[in-house]
């Protein structure tokens, strides 16, 4: 392993060139910006807003923005942010989740559509007693 970058990013993302690498930068539990590294590790060269968002960043096929999934109003939709530091761009246009909730997705090839999975969200929690 090599050690790319020396801020504590997760949810890395390599862009469809191979030149840079995308992620989620966590410093001091935010997690509230994108980073754009080289490939080849060192320094960020750029620092991006990210709006309330989960997931992976998914770069767009030609490069010029990253999606990811971006919360807002009770809702869960996928977002672009442009690299060229432009704003936020909501991709779909789900009003509420009313208990469905986008849990995946990823571009054609292309770049033309977007392809998501989007249902029912469920948590179960159980106790278990007394087990051996």
């Amino acid at each position: 392993p090599v050690q790319l970058s020396n801020k504590p990013a997760w949810g890395a993302s390599i862009s469809p060139d191979g030149k840079l690498i995308a992620c989620i930068l966590s410093d001091e539990g935010q997690t509230d910006k994108i980073g754009i590294l080289p490939f080849e590790g060192g320094e960020f060269v750029k620092t991006l807003d990210r709006v309330s968002g989960g997931g992976s960043l998914v770069w767009r096929p030609d490069g010029s923005a990253i999606t990811y999934l971006g919360y807002s109003s009770g809702s869960t939709n996928i977002v672009s942010q442009p690299l060229d530091g432009g704003p936020v761009k909501p991709l779909t246009n789900f009003k509420s989740d009313m208990g469905y909730r986008i849990s995946n997705f990823a571009w054609t090839r292309d770049g033309k559509q977007l392809i998501y999975s989007r249902g029912p969200f469920t948590v179960d929690i159980l106790l278990i007693k007394d087990f051996r």
